[in-house]
């Protein structure tokens, strides 16, 4: 499906709507957004809003996710300054016990 995919680990990712408030202006307006245009530039282009949805088990465990890139590189003979940044959002507080995200 185009708007939900299933991931491993539990995971769904989620784009259903994201075109709406509140997720549209948090885009534009987010606390994460003057780090952003700091980085990338004031001409910063919003490519994808998701929702990432743990679901776990019967009693909520969930599996450890697979070791991932989340995009590309640009070229595979080049490297360039920064091109692409990824912001995550949690819903809920994180604690080592409900799978805080590793990098």
């Amino acid at each position: 499906y185009r708007e939900i995919n299933c991931r491993d680990g539990g995971r769904y990712d989620i784009r259903h709507r994201m075109h709406e408030q509140p997720f549209e202006g948090l885009g534009r307006s987010g606390a994460w957004v003057p780090i952003v245009r700091k980085l990338l530039g004031e001409d910063f282009i919003l490519l994808f809003c998701g929702i990432l949805l743990a679901c776990g088990d019967a009693e909520g465990a969930t599996d450890d996710q697979l070791w991932h890139t989340d995009g590309g590189h640009l070229f595979s003979d080049v490297d360039l300054p920064c091109h692409c940044l990824n912001v995550f959002v949690p819903l809920v507080d994180l604690k080592e016990d409900n799978g805080p995200i590793q990098f």
